[in-house]
């Protein structure tokens, strides 16, 4: 195991051998438990607009909302891949925004595409 800087380092003890307490926390720590959840219950939606859309497949509305339940859930997925990757915590709340902020213009596109709006 590669020791860490002492400046990043809690001088606390830690619970078990492989947990390092760091001591600059998230701006805003439940950015991650909220897009964790989101990201489970658009799994959910996916399935069940993945079974109406083989009952009723030319329905515009239930693939509007098949489209914004996998806009969503791939925009979740990309910002969990990122984080994994090495993207600093602080900017959590930022990359979410972004990734939420894309994932709207493609639904707007789609649904101006589709005459929804």
């Amino acid at each position: 195991m590669i020791p860490l800087p002492a400046d990043e380092v809690e001088t606390r003890p830690a619970s078990g051998p492989w947990h390092v307490l760091r001591t600059e926390p998230a701006l805003n720590p439940h950015v991650g438990m909220w897009t964790w959840l989101i990201q489970r219950v658009t799994a959910l939606a996916l399935v069940a607009f993945i079974a109406v859309h083989l009952v009723w497949p030319y329905s515009v509305l239930f693939q509007f909302l098949l489209l914004a339940a996998a806009v969503t859930h791939v925009a979740l997925g990309l910002r969990v891949i990122l984080v994994d990757f090495g993207v600093n915590p602080r900017a959590q709340q930022v990359l979410a925004g972004v990734l939420a902020a894309v994932g709207l213009v493609v639904l707007l596109v789609v649904a101006r595409t589709l005459m929804i709006l």
